[in-house]
């Protein structure tokens, strides 16, 4: 899946590559919220990121299939949402999609929508 993602996300923001930090199921993560220290942990590494980036963006990525979180599509695509909507919220100075992978292998946006601010949080 990273793979497709990597590509999918360098084609739409037109760059040669991108920074991947991975994390099992971070869709249901980050809906959730209940393990505070991975969600920390996790944290961190987004703003270490953000910090190299000039325009900061963020693609959460949720597959369907998975096993690591073995509920409805439905219901991991409202998690994508939820994480999707929690990224806004939490790193307000970038631009988030959240990505939905199918069985194909086909990347799209989910939810259809992104928000754009321009300075990172002073922390």
């Amino acid at each position: 899946m990273q793979g497709v993602v990597a590509d999918y996300v360098c084609k739409r923001w037109h760059v040669e590559y991108v920074d991947v930090i991975t994390e099992v199921a971070p869709e249901r993560l980050l809906a959730e919220r209940t393990d505070r220290q991975l969600v920390t942990h996790l944290r961190s590494s987004i703003l270490s990121s953000l910090r190299q980036q000039a325009w900061p963006r963020l693609a959460p990525a949720a597959h369907s299939d998975c096993e690591s979180n073995p509920v409805p599509e439905a219901v991991q695509r409202e998690q994508l949402e939820a994480a999707v909507a929690w990224l806004m919220t939490e790193f307000e100075q970038a631009e988030v999609i959240g990505l939905w992978v199918d069985q194909t292998g086909k990347v799209s946006e989910h939810p259809p929508h992104s928000v754009h601010h321009s300075h990172l949080p002073k922390r």
